[in-house]
């Protein structure tokens, strides 16, 4: 276990540079609260790393270009399996970040099995981002958010596939992602197939209709379940999923050769918040500190408020359900303040 670590410098918390061919091993191993560039690994091997049966909790990207969990820059192939990535999140005050598992050199083979990333929050670019040969099987991407960074850079997507990389995902669980763009980016020349997976509940921008509009790249997704019995406007398919009783077949009324991964209680996670996140209620008071949902602020502009005096100028504003008003607000000389405002359910949260 490795916990309550913190580098300022350009390196992973675990770095692992100059032996090429070296194979490295990590099993059942936790690491929980690490502030770093590159989050916790750094890999630069040409070998095979194998990462099974980990979790990677409450860690911070500190500097732009980094990592929150892995950051591979090196052709090799890197397992992992079995293994959590939660509350991973970027906290630079400006830039943006690599990706949570950030496969950097097209030579890297990435294969990703019965893995969790959820509750993970990354102005700029990404949560997987590779440019080599990835694999996703049976994993789920839950309750995670991808947005404009401080400096304006606007998140890209869910999975980032770089130019001429590829990218095959299937009998996974894609629920209650919010991207700034789209769920899947494709360079020049990329592929990405994702076939008999559970893909529903994710927010995106509108420009890109159903999350999966490309503008490069060749994209396959046929055969998943959408949510519904319905192709979800823009997506391009000619097969789906369709649902009965539980019972899974495709909409042409064949069976399908895979099983659709059913949601379970913990595909639906709530969003796990960090300490001294400030709550917002409209039945909460203004006189409150917002420490807790029983004594939530009433207001968005007293939430900012709170955050400004904050001698750690990264803050998290929960509003619960309802709807709140407010005008512009004016942060001052605070340039470094950077504020994460989170809903409590989505479409149940209005601000105007």
């Amino acid at each position: 276990t490795i916990f309550d670590s913190s580098k300022t410098g350009g390196t992973g918390i675990l770095r692992f540079t100059g032996v090429k061919a070296m194979d490295i091993d990590f099993i059942n191993c936790t690491f929980d609260n690490i502030a770093n560039k590159y989050g916790v690994m750094q890999l630069a091997s040409t070998g095979t790393v194998n990462i099974d049966g980990c979790t990677f909790s409450n860690i911070n990207c500190t500097a732009s270009n980094g990592a929150g969990g892995i950051s591979a820059s090196d052709g090799g192939s890197i397992n992992i399996r079995n293994t959590v990535f939660d509350n991973v999140r970027y906290t630079a005050a400006s830039g943006q970040v690599g990706a949570v598992v950030f496969m950097n050199k097209a030579s890297i083979v990435l294969t990703m099995e019965n893995t969790t990333i959820k509750n993970c929050l990354y102005p700029g670019n990404s949560i997987v981002r590779s440019t080599g040969t990835t694999t996703i099987k049976k994993s789920k991407f839950l309750n995670n958010t991808v947005t404009k960074s401080s400096a304006g850079y606007v998140g890209d997507s869910l999975f980032y596939i770089g130019a001429s990389g590829q990218m095959t995902m299937e009998q996974s669980i894609i629920v209650n992602n919010s991207v700034a763009k789209n769920v899947v980016y494709l360079g020049s020349s990329a592929q990405a197939t994702m076939n008999y997976n559970n893909i529903q509940n994710n927010s995106f921008d509108a420009s890109y209709e159903s999350g999966f509009k490309t503008n490069s790249g060749t994209l396959n997704v046929e055969k998943n379940y959408w949510g519904s019995n319905e192709l979800p406007k823009g997506v391009t398919a000619t097969t789906w999923a369709v649902e009965d009783d539980g019972v899974y077949t495709l909409n042409t009324g064949e069976e399908l050769e895979k099983e659709i991964p059913e949601l379970t209680e913990d595909s639906e996670e709530p969003i796990v918040l960090p300490e001294g996140t400030i709550y917002v209620s409209e039945t909460g008071n203004d006189e409150n500190d917002g420490s807790s949902e029983s004594n939530a602020v009433a207001t968005i502009k007293q939430a900012i408020e709170i955050a400004k005096a904050r001698e750690n100028k990264q803050s998290t504003i929960y509003l619960l359900n309802g709807d709140y008003t407010t005008d512009a607000i004016d942060i001052g000389d605070n340039e470094a303040l950077s504020i994460d405002l989170i809903g409590q359910e989505k479409d149940k949260v209005a601000i105007h």
